[in-house]
């Protein structure tokens, strides 16, 4: 990210939540994030890539699951995932900063 003129602290910050393997709290962590107003929201799970979805439409998702995310839901096609969100496969080989601003 330095790279690309980001540095955290003076013009990126990095927001970080965990449900602690309490998938119950993942509307309320996405529902955080868009208060905050992030710029990306980046997700490891189906469970919170559908949280995130849900708790925005404006706001770009970066999902990176292993699984299925046309059955999961998060999108209804690979080819047009539609809306703001985006396999994080799409960005392999890309800095943090490139993919971000990919998404947006």
């Amino acid at each position: 990210m330095n790279d690309a003129g980001y540095v955290e602290g003076r013009n990126v910050a990095i927001e970080n939540r965990w449900a602690e393997e309490r998938y119950d709290r993942l509307p309320a962590l996405a529902t955080d994030l868009v208060d905050r107003r992030v710029e990306v929201i980046v997700t490891y799970t189906d469970a919170a890539a559908l949280a995130a979805k849900t708790a925005t439409t404006t706001i770009p998702i970066v999902f990176i699951n292993g699984g299925d995310p046309v059955r999961a839901g998060i999108v209804p096609s690979l080819n047009r995932p539609a809306g703001k969100r985006h396999r994080g496969e799409l960005f392999r080989g890309r800095s943090g900063a490139q993919a971000a601003r990919a998404a947006a």
